[in-house]
């Protein structure tokens, strides 16, 4: 069994993803709820359930609707996620919203489509959104 393999089993709160367009390097992430500690190329944040819940609650508003990535560091779409994390939290860019939407499909919040352009569209329900409370509330 490889080292990393090894490490993933015996520590299942981490894992691994990839970025929406299938291009680029894996994206790890430590959970420790109600926190993500995200490592992505040099790129590396902490990223927390209540800003799930901000995205999840303030950028996708109309239910069933498919919304941009958008997450372009030169020409970000305004209508974008990208452009939405850049505005929304500040010390982020929208280089991050590549990684935040891929973690975001990973554990269930939205689905996407496409790769150019890529589209989200939120399918967490009430359950979900409980599940992000309480392990804020628990820690």
């Amino acid at each position: 069994m490889s080292g990393k393999i090894f490490e993933q089993a015996i520590q299942p709160s981490w894992y691994t993803t990839q970025p929406l367009s299938g291009r680029g390097q894996t994206i790890t992430i430590h959970l420790d709820p109600p926190f993500r500690l995200v490592l992505w190329g040099g790129l590396g944040f902490e990223l927390s359930n209540e800003m799930i819940r901000t995205i999840l609650d303030t950028f996708f508003i109309e239910q069933g609707r498919w919304y941009l990535l958008g997450a372009s560091m030169t020409k970000p779409d305004p209508a974008g996620l990208g452009s939405f994390v850049r505005e929304t939290f500040p010390s982020f860019s929208p280089r991050h919203a590549s990684a935040i939407a891929a973690i975001m499909v990973h554990e269930g919040f939205v689905r996407f489509r496409g790769r150019k352009p890529i589209e989200l569209k939120k399918i967490a329900g009430r359950e979900e959104m409980e599940r992000l409370i309480a392990e804020e509330e628990d820690a």
